[in-house]
């Protein structure tokens, strides 16, 4: 299978270390994530921000 064209992006259980604040509310697990009523709008944000801001674009793909 060849590789995606551009950047791709996954569920992760990050950010371990750091609590939960109210900035930023409760991190939710990978498996958390997967079930999320939301998840289909996350990833359609991700999207807009990977297609339409360019300097976000430019820092993972180049110029």
């Amino acid at each position: 299978m060849a590789d995606p064209p551009g950047p791709a992006a996954t569920l992760v259980n990050g950010g371990e270390v750091a609590g939960d604040s109210p900035i930023f509310g409760r991190k939710l697990s990978r498996e958390e994530g997967l079930a999320h009523p939301r998840l289909a709008e996350f990833w359609q944000m991700v999207d807009l921000v990977l297609e339409r801001d360019a300097l976000v674009r430019r820092h993972l793909v180049g110029a």
